[in-house]
């Protein structure tokens, strides 16, 4: 009995190790189900950011469809994915819209968001965002709009023409 009793210990303990070796050797584009997946991600975190009333100004003259085709060679590049980004440099692409440090965070909670919508392991999650705040720097361009001379949101008054 106690040898069946082994042998089946260590046959889970086995199926457990293989499955940690196929997550550990599987890309970060392939744990979020590589195009298809990522661009799921994309369409539920597009559709919070409409609903949400402290960014959705930045898209209000957006074409969704492009930002979203760019949005998914840009996490499928980053993430390991077959992509390629060929859209313009995030800093040139950010700078003329005077986004804040809170119009980041809101972005990424509504990723956040989005995420476990759809399902995201925490590992994930964790790993994507990380790679994604890296560009930080470069989107956030502005001090508070309380803060500044000149009104940072085109919905109140600036009218630089967004293009992404």
């Amino acid at each position: 009995m106690k040898l069946w009793q082994g042998l089946a210990f260590g046959s889970v303990l086995l199926m457990c190790l293989s499955t940690t070796v196929q997550a550990a050797e599987q890309t970060l584009y392939q744990r979020l189900g590589e195009q298809p997946g990522i661009s799921y991600i994309v369409d539920t975190a597009l559709g919070k950011v409409h609903s949400d009333a402290r960014i959705n100004h930045y898209f209000a003259h957006t074409n969704i469809p492009h930002l979203k085709y760019e949005l998914v060679q840009y996490i499928g590049q980053a993430t390991g994915g077959p992509q390629k980004y060929t859209g313009r440099d995030m800093r040139t692409v950010h700078q003329p819209l005077g986004i804040t440090k809170g119009d980041f965070n809101a972005f990424v909670q509504d990723l956040g968001w989005a995420l476990n919508k759809t399902g995201v392991g925490q590992n994930e999650q964790k790993q994507l965002l990380a790679k994604l705040a890296a560009s930080e720097s470069d989107v956030v361009q502005a001090a508070p709009a309380a803060a500044s001379k000149t009104p940072a949101h085109p919905a109140k008054g600036k009218t630089a023409k967004k293009t992404h």
